[in-house]
C-alpha cells in the first residue's frame, strides 16, 4: 500500500509542478503585455487593474512569509533567497 500512495504523490507533485510551471509562463506574458500597453501610453485602462494585482501579490508575499515564520530557521533563510512573481508595472 505504501508503494502506491507514494507512487500517486510523485504524479500528484508532477502535475502540481508542470501546473505552476504554465501559470508562471501565462502571468509573465500578462505582464509583460500589461506593462507595454502602459508604457506606449495606455496607463488608465490597466491602472486599476495593475494596482488590484498588485494588492493580492502584496497579501500572498506576507501570507507565504508568515507561513516560512512557522518553520524552522534552516526553511526561513530559504524562504528568503526565494520570492514569488511581482507584477512590475512600468
Amino acid at each position: 500500500m505504501k508503494g502506491r500512495d507514494s507512487e500517486e504523490a510523485s504524479k500528484t507533485h508532477a502535475v502540481m509542478k508542470e501546473a505552476r510551471k504554465a501559470a508562471d509562463t501565462a502571468y509573465k506574458q500578462m505582464c509583460e503585455t500589461m506593462n507595454a500597453h502602459m508604457v506606449l501610453g495606455d496607463t488608465a485602462t490597466y491602472e486599476i487593474f495593475a494596482g488590484v494585482l498588485n494588492e493580492i501579490i502584496g497579501r500572498y508575499k506576507r501570507k507565504h512569509h508568515h507561513h516560512r515564520l512557522n518553520q524552522n530557521s534552516q526553511n526561513l533563510q530559504d524562504s528568503q533567497n526565494v520570492s514569488p512573481l511581482k507584477m512590475e508595472i512600468a
